[in-house]
């Protein structure tokens, strides 16, 4: 080494999200996972994943172990999670406190929502919030594709299946779950009456089927048996785009429904529409919220997001 010179220190050529990185490694450690510290922070798993290898990297030690799902820290982990913890902390004490000197915020949240979501709870939330802020306008699409031009978009609320998940992890939006549910095979009493009773999942093919591409994106109701997923294929004779019409469609007594168990719950309680096989185990219906990762959202579109989850969640808890 030429005389003089310093020995090189992995921090001096360190970027400037430094502390950001070393933020959600701490919440990696405190959540247990990456997934579960890219939903805090509003970042996707592939951003979350890349800050921890950069972070290691940039730092020249390595952090944790991954152990399968699980992970266990090195000695140097564990010193930057018991030194770095409560700074973070006090970081977003400060941020929190600088919030109420932010003036009125305003602008344009746009939002695609699956239909069936949109009247029912995304309606509610959008009116609950422009009562505090004014200011802010929305762009409402009832759309169940929004992931097929989720740049055009600042929030999607998008419906999928567990047998037949949409090609969504490679897409640079941060994802949160908001309800998972299994599907449930109802008909009106009138219907059942004129029809030959169903006992097992073949003898849908006899019947009169409401099907609607929007929930299940295919002509196939799947049902789990002995842990493999067995896909009924079912003869449309009513396809519609709108799964609220297909809900009333089946209370009318016009064929048998697939749909998920909030849509039906109350209607099977009250009598108005019968479970059928309700001994066969069907597939899940999810919710899924995606937006941009914070750093690409506006003041108002942030504030939105988390009203709108915030509120969901107290939905949620009182129907418990």
């Amino acid at each position: 080494m030429a005389t003089g010179t310093k020995p090189h220190s992995p921090l001096e050529s360190s970027d400037p999200n430094l502390s950001g990185k070393m933020d959600f490694f701490v919440r990696m450690v405190r959540t247990g996972s990456i997934t579960a510290a890219a939903e805090e922070v509003n970042l996707s798993i592939s951003t979350g994943s890349r800050w921890l290898s950069d972070l290691e990297q940039q730092l020249g030690v390595k952090l944790y172990c991954r152990r399968g799902a699980s992970f266990t820290l090195t000695s140097a982990g564990q010193c930057l999670f018991e030194k770095f913890g409560p700074i973070s902390d006090n970081i977003h004490s400060l941020i929190m406190e600088m919030g109420n000197f932010v003036d009125e915020p305003q602008g344009l949240v746009r939002i695609c929502c699956t239909p069936i979501f949109a009247q029912s709870v995304l309606l509610p939330v959008i009116n609950a919030f422009n009562r505090r802020y004014r200011k802010v306008r929305f762009s409402l699409d009832i759309n169940p594709y929004g992931l097929s031009q989720y740049y055009r978009y600042d929030l999607i609320i998008n419906a999928e299946t567990s047998y037949q998940p949409q090609e969504n992890r490679t897409l640079p939006l941060v994802k949160r779950n908001l309800l998972t549910e299994p599907f449930v095979l109802v008909a009106s009493a009138g219907y059942l009456k004129t029809r030959q009773p169903i006992h097992r999942p073949e003898q849908l093919q006899e019947h009169t089927c409401l099907y609607a591409d929007s929930l299940t994106h295919s002509r196939q109701w799947a049902f789990n048996e002995e842990g493999q997923v067995r896909l009924i294929n079912i003869s449309d004779n009513l396809e519609v785009s709108d799964t609220n019409l297909l809900f009333d469609a089946a209370k009318m007594g016009m064929g048998i429904a697939y749909l998920p168990r909030y849509v039906v719950e109350s209607s099977v309680r009250s009598g108005q529409l019968v479970k059928l096989l309700p001994n066969h185990q069907t597939a899940h219906w999810m919710l899924n919220l995606y937006y941009p990762e914070l750093k690409q959202m506006d003041q108002g579109c942030v504030l939105f997001k988390d009203f709108f989850l915030n509120t969901y969640r107290n939905m949620l808890c009182n129907d418990a």
